[in-house]
């Protein structure tokens, strides 16, 4: 359904003189960035599909972001990589928000990426009582969960990602067991799905 918001509104924050010029030192507008975002912008407020091709260092990221951030609509961004979603959140919608735009954006990534709890106090539990060895790493997993708000083991980049220690602790669909695990409302999983489901911006892979 058209929104409303017009393209003239948009296109003014890359201007010369715009938002973005104001809040990233350097920014030299760049006629096809504008075109794009044009085309976006009209895109989302018709719902019509729109296929962009454009070279590196035209700013695809936050011509197709700041439209959808004006536009209110609910939108998922699905990127070729889990790098490049993060490098969307971390980059580029902090920009988005220095130009006064503030749309919910929820970072989505597969379950083999979230700590389970249940599964890490077990796993923890058996460690205690001897039955299984002491898992390299697993003394700063329990550090960083309970201080992490995601859960996400991207976050705690000193243990590598094929460490043994993840294989004994990260969620999947195997292990999750819904709402009669005594972890569901702390899980970090249902956490990301609550904030997903709120969101207007959900960034993803194409793979998930």
């Amino acid at each position: 359904d058209g929104t409303g918001w017009h393209t003239a509104q948009v296109g003014d924050l890359l201007d010369a003189q715009g938002a973005l010029a104001r809040v990233l030192p350097g920014y030299e507008p760049r006629s096809e960035q504008l075109q794009m975002t044009d085309a976006v912008e009209r895109a989302l407020d018709r719902g019509e599909a729109l296929l962009v091709e454009a070279g590196t260092g035209t700013g695809k990221s936050l011509a197709y972001l700041i439209p959808a951030a004006a536009s209110s609509l609910r939108v998922v961004v699905s990127t070729a990589t889990k790098a490049l979603g993060e490098q969307i959140v971390e980059k580029d919608i902090p920009t988005v928000r220095r130009l006064g735009l503030h749309p919910d954006v929820t970072l989505v990534k597969g379950l083999s990426n979230y700590v389970c709890l249940r599964r890490l106090e077990e796993h923890r539990q058996q460690v205690a009582s001897g039955a299984v060895a002491p898992t390299m790493g697993l003394d700063r997993v329990l550090d960083w969960v309970e201080r992490s708000e995601t859960g996400d083991r991207a976050e705690l980049d000193r243990i590598p990602e094929d460490a043994p220690v993840w294989r004994e602790v990260l969620s999947s669909s195997e292990t999750r067991i819904g709402p009669k695990c005594r972890f569901y409302e702390q899980c970090f999983v249902t956490k990301m799905r609550r904030r997903a489901e709120a969101s207007q911006i959900i960034v993803t892979n194409h793979h998930l």
